[in-house]
């Protein structure tokens, strides 16, 4: 069993990448922790903006720092920071957003309350560029509900999971089938939730900043099957002990993900209208608005579109008009 302190020596993984705006404001949200013993694991990955001068001429003893000569994508950087983690937990801090000042002691608390848990989240509050709150977003908090909604949709937000040590021996980091597609850490977590005691906190301690000029510009179909394949995956594992990626079976995993692309291959308009709605959902409204409008322009004779507008319109004109009130 994994030797627990108060004053437990806590590995934070931060990537960065053409985070310039916001990095300060990152960095600093960790080096201001109640928590002290932390060693700062800063990788910046190929960066074309000011990032790298703005990681270098920050200086304190616990921020370790690493430069990719070549763009290798967040999960590759992850892994790579992972083996040089020294710490008894392991947590991450995404470049663009920031944490309260108390994340780190709380979810220790967790670990020092509950020898047997073994991953450990909390609650965010979704922001706009400009810092300001979206929405406050609760997690499912008892191992007992996480473990039972987890094969429904993910049940963490992936940069404020903190990790014992021993665990990331057992599982390993994150799986290079989901490079650049999105879901690496709802499949991370799904695997460390089968084999550990979960937790989420009440508390919203993490700030995580919404893109969404970054998020309509990447809109790929495999960004949206990726948390299918996941699903997929831990029913292989439910049903035969392992999946298609533990076998080295990237073939029929492959096969797989060309299944569930059919739908956007037969219309091409279905991921702008699944982007509308994810959009509605964190409150986002004039892009819910611009990407509805994008979904009627590649398939203009669609009922399903021109609804899908309306509704987007309607619910926002219905927000502005709360608001104003």
């Amino acid at each position: 069993m994994q030797t627990f302190s108060v004053n437990s020596l806590v590995s934070v993984i931060m990537p960065v990448y053409n985070a310039s705006r916001y990095l300060e404001q990152a960095i600093h949200s960790i080096l201001d922790q109640t928590h002290k013993n932390l060693e700062i694991l800063i990788a910046d990955d190929s960066s074309t903006d000011n990032s790298w001068e703005i990681i270098e001429k920050i200086e304190d003893p616990r921020i370790i720092k690493f430069k990719n000569e070549n763009n290798l994508g967040y999960l590759k950087t992850c892994n790579i920071l992972f083996d040089k983690c020294s710490g008894n937990f392991i947590t991450f801090q995404d470049a663009d957003d920031f944490s309260d000042p108390r994340r780190i002691e709380l979810q220790l608390n967790s670990f020092q309350e509950d020898h047997e848990l073994g991953i450990c989240g909390t609650s965010i509050c979704r922001i706009d560029s400009n810092g300001n709150i979206i929405l406050k977003e609760g997690k499912r908090q008892s191992d007992s509900d996480i473990k039972a909604e987890i094969g429904k949709s993910p049940q963490f937000c992936g940069a404020t999971i903190m990790i014992k040590k021993s665990v990331l021996k057992k599982i390993g980091g994150y799986k290079e089938y989901f490079d650049r597609i999105g879901s690496e850490d709802y499949d991370w977590s799904f695997r460390i939730v089968e084999k550990f005691k979960a937790k989420n906190l009440t508390e919203a301690l993490y700030f995580y900043r919404q893109h969404s000029e970054a998020i309509s510009k990447e809109v790929n179909p495999r960004k949206m099957v990726s948390s299918k394949m996941v699903l997929f995956f831990a029913d292989q594992r439910k049903i035969n002990g392992e999946d298609d990626l533990m076998k080295g079976n990237h073939t029929e995993a492959k096969m797989r993900e060309e299944k569930f692309l059919i739908p956007y291959q037969n219309d091409p308009s279905l991921i702008f209208v699944e982007y509308a709605s994810w959009f509605m959902y964190n409150k986002m409204f004039r892009d819910a608005i611009s990407i509805s409008i994008s979904a009627l322009k590649v398939n203009p004779y669609s009922l399903r579109n021109l609804r899908t507008l309306l509704y987007c319109v309607r619910k926002s004109i219905a927000n502005y008009v709360w608001n104003r009130g």
